[in-house]
Order: structure tokens, then sequence, then C-alpha cells
């Protein structure tokens, strides 16, 4: 991982994605990440996952119906887009 790549993981992980999202935008493996983030000093505190409110899942809606793909919203939304999936399916509810 290159100087670079170490300071977007960090600005990244102050955003409050997961370990996850941050492999995800960097295509790094999850494990990777979290190596990178200990080594750094980063610990995820808990609950420091992000909440779909009523109204973001409002705008996932209407980007979705403007033809935008889960990935697009997520990345508009800066959310994993596997997230967006589960809410737009109905698999996870507000």
């Amino acid at each position: 991982m290159t100087g670079e790549d170490l300071s977007r993981l960090r600005i990244l992980f102050g955003q409050g994605l997961t370990d996850n999202e941050i492999a995800e935008k960097m295509c790094y493996s999850p494990l990777t990440i979290k190596y990178y983030r200990h080594e750094m000093g980063l610990k995820h505190k808990r609950g420091n996952k992000k909440i779909v409110t009523a109204q973001v899942l409002a705008q996932m809606r209407e980007l979705h119906d403007q033809g935008l793909s889960y990935e697009r919203i997520a990345n508009v939304l800066n959310l994993s887009r596997y997230t967006v999936g589960d809410y737009l399916t109905g698999k996870v509810k507000v």
C-alpha cells in the first residue's frame, strides 16, 4: 500500500466508513484494510455504523427511479452498494 493509499484510508476511516466499505472503494481486501488500519492505530468505536434514515432511504429511491445503479447511489450517498441493495430490495427496513 502506497503512502497515498494510507492517506486515503485515513480519510475514509475518518468519514466513518467500515473496513468493508473502505476496501470496496480502494480495491483492497477487508483484511488488508484491517491490517493497515491497525498498524496506523485507527480503532473503530462501537456504534460507528452509519444509520440509514427515512430521508436517506427516500434519496435512494429517488436516485434509483432516475436509473442510477446501486453502486452509483452508494457513491452519491457515501454508503456501501450492499447497504443500498439491502434497503432498496426490502431486506432491511428503516
